[in-house]
């Protein structure tokens, strides 16, 4: 019964400074220049969390973007590159910190920076 007890707190001990990481990856959006491709992340916890958004071509698997950040709480990191020339497929791809409580991920596409009055074309949410 000692080393049981033994074993409980150093396993207690490892997995207290050990924070659970966690993912979220949205479906497929063709994005076609010149509309612009967005992946967003937002933090609805409480504490400041770490997070890495990647913007990955369906096609072939490349990452094409990658973005790490402290996120703080009530906060969105927003990954945005241009559609592909031809068009093709993109999703992302979200891990982070934390429990898929604590995030709301979505792909989009919109017209783009310096375009009047511009708003999501379509958008899709991660799972």
């Amino acid at each position: 019964m000692k080393n049981l007890g033994i074993y409980f707190v150093a396993w207690a001990l490892l997995s207290a400074g050990s924070a659970s990481a966690d993912r979220l990856v949205t479906g497929t959006l063709w994005a076609d220049a010149p509309v612009y491709f967005a992946c967003n992340l937002t933090n609805v916890g409480e504490k400041t969390r770490s997070v890495r958004t990647q913007v990955i071509n369906g096609l072939t698997g490349e990452v094409l973007v990658v973005d790490e950040v402290e996120l703080a709480p009530r906060r969105t990191l927003d990954t945005t590159i241009p559609g592909l020339e031809g068009g093709g497929p993109l999703y992302c791809d979200f891990d982070f910190k934390g429990k898929k409580k604590h995030f709301r991920g979505v792909a989009k596409l919109w017209a783009g920076p310096g375009v009047a009055n511009s708003s999501d074309l379509t958008a899709i949410p991660a799972q």
